[in-house]
């Protein structure tokens, strides 16, 4: 018999213009869908006009608020999907935005596939990680560094292993002031640029990227910090960050 195929179905990261023919097609022949958040999906579906209650549903909720499980919903139920895709069943991973195993869950799974030899088929579309990358003017080289770590200290020490990066890094900032995980997640870690990277290196700090709210601010870390600071927060906008 031969195995299903697993699709990485890259959707919207916030304008919905930019949902990707394919991706569309896919959504709606999807029969087995690994997702991270029911509520995202539904929406996505209602916003195409899908009906998804016929569907086979595997939740694997990502781990970048500090929550638990987290990725262990990815781990627990990749032998669940592997075994799926060994039946000849195709799967299809889709993101609440973006694209799936980049800062969001599906590398594990994709990992497991590998070792498996089975099929995996990428359906490119919009990425918070290029977007940033061109609008900060990173031509060539630059490094995705993800979600930075919860605790304070373990940042710096973060920090400081990076004072000598060598290309770019773009990092994922979580806004959530009301959350007291990391409600100075963004303020801490701009003060801290500041002592360890030096008050004058240059960043850029990314809003609510592809949206009709998209702004960028571009400066030295001393002006991001103090932009960011001396402005009212808003937690709903979605901010990444350029190093240069």
């Amino acid at each position: 018999m031969d195995f299903g195929k697993l699709f990485l179905v890259g959707t919207p990261i916030g304008n919905f213009e930019d949902m990707p023919p394919r991706s569309k097609k896919y959504i709606e022949l999807a029969q087995n869908v690994v997702i991270e958040n029911l509520n995202a999906y539904i929406r996505i579906c209602n916003s195409l006009g899908i009906e998804y209650s016929n569907k086979n549903i595997i939740s694997i909720r990502f781990d970048s608020d500090g929550t638990k499980p987290g990725k262990q919903f990815e781990i627990e139920n990749t032998e669940k999907i592997i075994k799926l895709l060994k039946s000849g069943e195709d799967v299809y991973v889709i993101s609440d935005e973006g694209m799936p195993g980049i800062a969001d869950p599906g590398s594990w799974l994709v990992k497991e596939c590998i070792k498996n030899n089975i099929q995996i088929s990428s359906t490119p579309g919009p990425s918070v990680v290029i977007a940033a990358a061109s609008v900060s003017g990173v031509m060539h080289n630059f490094t995705l560094e993800s979600f930075l770590p919860f605790e304070r200290e373990k940042r710096i020490i973060w920090l400081k292993n990076k004072k000598n990066h060598e290309y770019p890094m773009i990092l994922m900032l979580r806004n959530a002031k009301n959350n007291k995980e990391f409600n100075n997640e963004i303020p801490e870690f701009l003060e801290d640029s500041c002592s360890i990277l030096g008050k004058n290196k240059l960043g850029s700090l990314c809003y609510n990227l592809t949206t009709e709210r998209e702004f960028v601010v571009h400066g030295t870390m001393e002006y991001l910090y103090n932009y960011f600071t001396s402005k009212s927060r808003d937690i709903s906008d979605q901010i990444c960050m350029v190093i240069h």
